[in-house]
């Protein structure tokens, strides 16, 4: 059934549409914020804040052409079908906001927090990438005992050899008591090794520490967050660098290697006696230290092996993202930001739904009577004066009631009168 309509409540109000056009305004501000960032256009960059600016003209008169049209189309509707379609295109003029403008509008207002969020998150990375190489770079401690160990047993057998010929059965120098001197200052040389490696990755990790405290500088300070985070790149590349120093598998492969070729180093033709007996007791005694020399060297290739293995912590990685790109990176983390954003656009569909419960709630005569209450006295003289000529005239009575009808929204209220 078709019913008269007028324009919806509010929306006929100029000052309405002074406010709609205030929330535009603000709405474009913002946009032209986030299109600026979604170009990375720095401040020198005109022709990036110029498109920017151009974008932002466009989708605010877009949106204010939508909340001015869009209430006066609906009211005109005059069926339930056709009202719901209204509403339906209503809610795809929505959609058509958030993708002009509604996520833009977040990136204006959030993003240079989601871009601290995402920086915060790179230094958190690296912290936890450098404390673990550092731990694991630490366990080649565990390797020096062993050493220490290895390098005593071999001294003190030396001792034993020069002063009662514990190998040769003739005390004094001799090559097996070379021998057991050189493969006992072997040892202390690793052991030497390994102290000095952990002296230089400690210098590496203290430097790496104060270029974290530089990054979390950086990353705290106020400006423009596209610079700041180029200069996080550029000190989490040199900050890279310098956890990749932090790492002991290559000395330990390198100790790996030297151990295994220290038996092979023994030769059993090194003869220096001059008589039959004393060279074969010489030959004896080598093949005895080579064999010893070989089962110490099996126990700390065990004790190795596990440590050149271990894992090593993976380097992390820098990931750019300009600030449109952190705001949909962490939404949960600006979800009053989205909330924001999107409600400085979509105020209008509220007061949109309210005008039209207003208007139905009301019917025809609440409408009528609105109307009616914005005529002048002139207006309703007329008015009046023509609704007696309408009663006077030779019309029905029953066209003159549906006429009334049609015009208030309902029966006359002078139905008994005769016209």
């Amino acid at each position: 059934m078709k019913r008269n309509t007028t324009d919806l409540p509010f929306f006929g109000d100029p000052r309405v549409i002074v406010l709609l056009f205030v929330l535009t305004v603000c709405s474009g501000y913002f946009t032209y914020k986030g299109a600026v960032m979604a170009l990375n256009a720095g401040l020198a960059d005109w022709a990036g804040h110029a498109g920017a600016l151009v974008f932002s003209i466009g989708s605010s008169t877009a949106i204010f052409l939508l909340w001015t049209a869009a209430p006066r189309a609906v009211s005109k509707l005059e069926t339930g079908w056709m009202r719901v379609t209204g509403m339906c295109m209503t809610m795809v003029g929505c959609v058509m906001v958030v993708s002009l403008s509604s996520w833009l509008n977040v990136a204006g207002i959030a993003g240079d927090s989601a871009q601290s969020v995402h920086m915060n998150r790179i230094i958190a990375s690296f912290e936890t990438a450098l404390d673990a190489r550092y731990t694991s770079a630490l366990a080649i401690r565990a390797f020096q005992p062993d050493l220490k160990q290895a390098q005593a047993k071999y001294l003190a057998r030396r001792e034993a050899e020069f002063k009662g010929g514990a190998y040769t059965g003739r005390p004094g120098p001799g090559t097996v008591e070379i021998l057991l001197l050189a493969i006992s200052d072997r040892f202390a040389d690793q052991d030497k090794a390994i102290d000095a490696e952990l002296s230089r990755m400690s210098g590496a990790a203290e430097q790496a520490r104060r270029e974290l405290k530089t990054m979390r500088e950086v990353a705290s300070r106020p400006g423009d967050p596209a610079r700041r985070m180029e200069k996080l790149a550029r000190q989490a590349d040199r900050l890279r660098a310098q956890l990749g120093e932090i790492d002991a598998h290559g000395l330990l492969s390198g100790l790996q290697r030297t151990l295994q070729a220290m038996p092979a180093e023994i030769d059993l033709q090194a003869i220096t006696a001059r008589t039959k007996r004393g060279a074969a007791a010489q030959r004896a005694a080598l093949k005895r230290l080579k064999a010893e020399l070989g089962a110490t060297v099996g126990r700390l290739d065990g004790a190795l092996t596990p440590l050149i293995e271990a894992p090593v912590p993976a380097l992390p990685e820098v990931e750019r993202l300009n600030a449109v790109e952190a705001v949909w990176r962490y939404p949960l983390q600006h979800a009053p930001y989205w909330a924001g954003g999107i409600a400085l656009d979509f105020t209008p569909t509220v007061l949109l739904f309210y005008a039209m419960l207003i208007a139905y709630a009301r019917g025809r005569r609440g409408l009528f009577v609105d109307a009616a209450a914005n005529l002048t006295v002139r207006e309703l003289k007329t008015a009046q004066h023509a609704l007696e000529v309408l009663r006077d005239s030779l019309i029905s009575h029953e066209a003159v009631r549906q006429t009334h009808d049609e015009l208030t929204g309902g029966p006359d209220d002078q139905d008994g009168d005769d016209v």
